[in-house]
């Protein structure tokens, strides 16, 4: 069921809220690719975050 979950606020990527203080950033391709599970209360998207998808394995 990993496409019912919304769209992320990067493309490419999916959200779930796992806990009312926790998402899990994932995106689907063959697996299920866990990004990160960051705190609501994290800035995010953050540049952190999104030189860590653009270098992180395809």
């Amino acid at each position: 069921m990993p496409y019912g979950f919304k769209y992320d606020r990067l493309a490419g990527t999916r959200e779930m809220v796992v806990h009312p203080n926790y998402l899990v950033v994932y995106r689907v391709l063959e697996y299920v690719d866990v990004l990160m599970v960051p705190h609501t209360r994290q800035e995010y998207p953050s540049d952190r975050f999104e030189s860590y998808l653009s270098t992180s394995r395809q």
